[in-house]
C-alpha cells in the first residue's frame, strides 16, 4: 500500500497537483482506531460548484496510553462505555500508508480504480459502464496511474497546515 508522497509522485505523470486551486475544508472529524493501527480523517471540501465528502486513513499509526511528543490526544471509549484519554502519534505523509476516498466525479473516474488494485480505496469500488452507444472519448487514466483529486489535494494541505500530519 502506497502512501501519500508515493501516491502524489506517479501522479505527476498526468498532472501536477500544486496546479490545485486551494478549496476551501467546512467540515473536519477524526476516527481514531487503535485495535488496527488506523486513524481516519473526514472532511467536507467546498468546490467551485458542490461540497464533496473527502476522506484520509493512515494506517500502521502508533498508539499509545501515555502522553508523549508529537501524539495527538483522542478520547477512546472501552467496551464497558467508559471514556479515557489515548493517544496516537500524528501520522507522517511520506512514511504512513495511506487510503482515500472523495465523492467527486473526477475521483470516481480517474483515481478509484488504481486506488481500489493499490489495495488503497476506502470502501468499495464503484463499477461504471461506458456510454452506449460509445461516445468516442478517450479512456480516464488508461494507465491506471496512481492519483487523487483537487478536493483531497485541499484536504492533506489542510491537514498538513493544522498539524495532524506531517
Amino acid at each position: 500500500m502506497p502512501t501519500f508522497i508515493e501516491i502524489t509522485n506517479q501522479m505527476r505523470k498526468l498532472r501536477a497537483p500544486e496546479k490545485y486551486p486551494g478549496y476551501r475544508v467546512v467540515d473536519f472529524k477524526t476516527q481514531a482506531s487503535p485495535g488496527i493501527k488506523t486513524v481516519l480523517y473526514r472532511g467536507s471540501v467546498r468546490g467551485e460548484e458542490s461540497e464533496y465528502a473527502t476522506y484520509m486513513q493512515f494506517r500502521n499509526v502508533e498508539f499509545s496510553e501515555e502522553e508523549k511528543t508529537g501524539f495527538i490526544p483522542y478520547e477512546a471509549t472501552d467496551r464497558t462505555g467508559g471514556s479515557k484519554m489515548s493517544f496516537y502519534k500524528i501520522p507522517e505523509l511520506n512514511r504512513n500508508p495511506v487510503a482515500l476516498k472523495c465523492s467527486c466525479p473526477d475521483f470516481r473516474f480517474f483515481a478509484e480504480y488504481p486506488l481500489y488494485k493499490a489495495k488503497s480505496l476506502i470502501g468499495q469500488f464503484r463499477r461504471y459502464v461506458r456510454v452506449s452507444p460509445p461516445s468516442g472519448r478517450p479512456p480516464k487514466n488508461p494507465e491506471n496511474i496512481l492519483m487523487y483529486c483537487k478536493h483531497i489535494w485541499s484536504f492533506a494541505n489542510a491537514l498538513k497546515e493544522s498539524e495532524l500530519v506531517k
